[in-house]
C-alpha cells in the first residue's frame, strides 16, 4: 500500500474510532446527530476495505498530512479520489478566524470534478461556536487541492477546545475515500502563565559560550506575550563582569506558540573553581502572569577533574512516526581513560508511551572523547496542545563526577 493510502486509511480509522467512542447499545449516538447502528458500520467497514484494496494499486502521493495549502502535485494514472484532512484554529477573543481544512483529489483528474461539503457540530454549536457553512467544490482538470473555510467565532469563555464535523458528498468525476473529518476550535481563554527554566554550560577556557533560559506558557494564545528579562547579581553566585555579561532584555512569544528562550554569555577562564550560578529574573509580563520569576542557569566549571553535564534539545514532534530528540552530554574535557555514565528518561510534562519512547542505558566516553548524543525517540500526533517537555537525568558516573544531572528537551507541538 503507498504512503498516501495508508495515511488516509489511518484518518479514516481515527475519524471512526472517534465517532464509536460515544457508542451505546448496537448503535452509536454522537454529539454530531450522527446514528451509526451495525448494519451502516458493517456497510462502513466493507466500503474501507474495498478501498484498501483500490489504494494497493495507487502510486505513492507524498502530501503533507499537516499542510492547509501550497503547491499541487502533478498528475498521475488512476482513479481519482477525494480525501478531507482535518484541521485546527485558535478560537480567539473576538471576530472570526478561518478554519480550514484541505480537500485533497488524488491523483488529479484530466476533466472537472465536483464535490459537495456541509459542516455540523459535535461539541462545538452551529451559529454559536462557529458559522455553518456548504456548498460545492469545483476542481479544474489538472487541480488538486482546494479548501472548506469555516468561520470560527471568537470568545472569551473559559471552555474545553470544541469539535466539529465537515462532510463530503454528492462527488462528481471522483470517488469519495475520506468523506468526513474533525476540525477542532482550540480555547485560548483562561489565565495564561509563564514559566522560566534555567539550563547549564561548560564555561571553557577562553571566548564566551551562551547559558541559554526556556520561557514557557501553559497554553497558546491568540496574541503574542512579552516578558522582560535581566540577570540578577544577588541571586547568583557567578561574579557578574568576570564570569557572565550582565544581560537585560524582552522576550515576546509569539500567538499560537508557548516557549521562547534567551540567553546570558558565560566566560571562559582556566581558573580551577567550584561551579557556578547566574540568575535571571523575569518582571513585566504582558498576556500572561508569572509562576516562576526567578531560574537559576550553572556554569560548569571544565578546568579541574573531569565533570559531566547533559544538556537538552527540542524538535518538532511531527504528524505521525517518530523524530528525535537529542540530548548532548559532554565531558568538561579530555582524559586519558574511559568515562561512563547511566541516563535515563523520566516524564516532564511528556507521558512516557504516549508522547515519547523512555530510554535508558549507558553512555560510554573513549579516552579522548567530549561529547556523545542521546536521541529520544518522539512520538509524532495531529493534535493541538502546548509544548511539552521530556527530562534525561544522569547516574551511577564512572571516571568523572556529575556537574549537570538532569537536563530538560523539548517536544515543540507543529499541529
Amino acid at each position: 500500500m503507498s504512503k498516501g493510502a495508508d495515511y488516509f486509511n489511518a484518518g479514516f480509522e481515527a475519524i471512526t474510532t472517534f465517532e464509536q467512542s460515544f457508542a451505546a447499545g448496537n448503535g452509536v449516538d454522537n454529539p454530531g446527530g450522527v446514528n451509526l447502528g451495525r448494519e451502516e458500520g458493517q456497510r462502513r467497514a466493507d466500503q474501507r476495505n474495498a478501498e484498501e484494496q483500490q489504494q494497493d494499486d495507487k502510486p505513492s502521493v507524498g502530501l503533507n498530512p499537516c499542510a492547509v495549502g501550497g503547491s499541487s502535485p502533478s498528475p498521475t494514472t488512476g482513479t481519482p479520489s477525494l480525501f478531507v484532512l482535518p484541521a485546527s484554529v485558535l478560537e480567539g477573543d473576538s471576530g472570526t478566524q478561518s478554519l480550514v481544512f484541505p480537500v485533497a483529489l488524488l491523483p488529479a483528474a484530466s476533466g472537472s470534478v465536483t464535490v459537495n461539503y456541509a459542516t455540523s457540530g459535535i461539541t462545538a454549536t452551529p451559529g454559536s461556536d462557529f458559522t455553518p457553512v456548504s456548498g460545492t467544490l469545483t476542481f479544474s482538470p489538472g487541480s488538486t487541492l482546494q479548501n472548506v473555510v469555516v468561520p470560527v467565532i471568537g470568545d472569551t469563555n473559559v471552555e474545553p477546545n470544541e469539535l466539529l464535523r465537515v462532510t463530503l458528498s454528492g462527488a462528481s468525476g471522483a470517488s469519495i475515500a475520506l468523506g468526513t473529518t474533525i476540525g477542532t476550535i482550540v480555547d485560548d481563554d483562561g489565565p495564561v502563565t509563564v514559566t522560566v527554566v534555567g539550563s547549564s554550560t561548560f564555561e571553557g577556557d577562553s571566548g564566551t559560550r551562551s547559558l541559554t533560559f526556556l520561557a514557557l506558557l501553559n497554553h497558546p494564545t491568540a496574541s503574542p506575550v512579552t516578558v522582560s528579562f535581566q540577570t540578577s547579581a544577588s541571586s547568583s553566585t557567578a561574579t557578574s563582569g568576570t564570569d557572565f555579561t550582565a544581560t537585560t532584555g524582552t522576550l515576546t512569544i509569539p500567538a499560537g506558540q508557548t516557549s521562547g528562550s534567551f540567553s546570558v554569555a558565560i566566560v571562559g577562564d582556566t581558573a580551577v573553581e567550584s561551579n557556578e550560578t547566574v540568575g535571571v529574573l523575569l518582571t513585566s509580563p504582558s498576556g500572561a502572569t508569572l509562576t516562576t520569576p526567578l531560574a537559576i542557569g550553572t556554569i560548569v566549571d571544565d578546568d579541574g577533574p573531569a565533570t559531566i553535564a547533559v544538556t537538552g534539545g527540542s524538535v518538532h514532534e511531527g504528524c505521525d512516526g517518530q523524530t528525535s530528540l537529542p540530548f548532548e552530554i559532554e565531558l568538561s574535557h579530555p582524559v586519558g581513560s574511559t568515562v561512563t555514565v547511566s541516563y535515563a528518561t523520566a516524564n516532564g510534562t511528556a507521558t512516557a508511551g504516549e508522547d515519547y519512547v523512555a530510554a535508558s542505558g549507558t553512555v560510554t566516553f573513549a579516552p579522548g572523547q567530549t561529547t556523545a548524543t542521546v536521541n529520544v525517540q518522539v512520538n509524532g500526533d495531529s493534535t493541538p496542545e502546548p509544548d511539552e517537555t521530556v527530562l534525561l537525568n544522569l547516574s551511577n558516573p564512572s571516571g568523572a563526577t556529575l556537574s549537570g544531572a538532569q537536563a530538560t528537551g523539548i517536544i515543540l507541538n507543529d499541529d
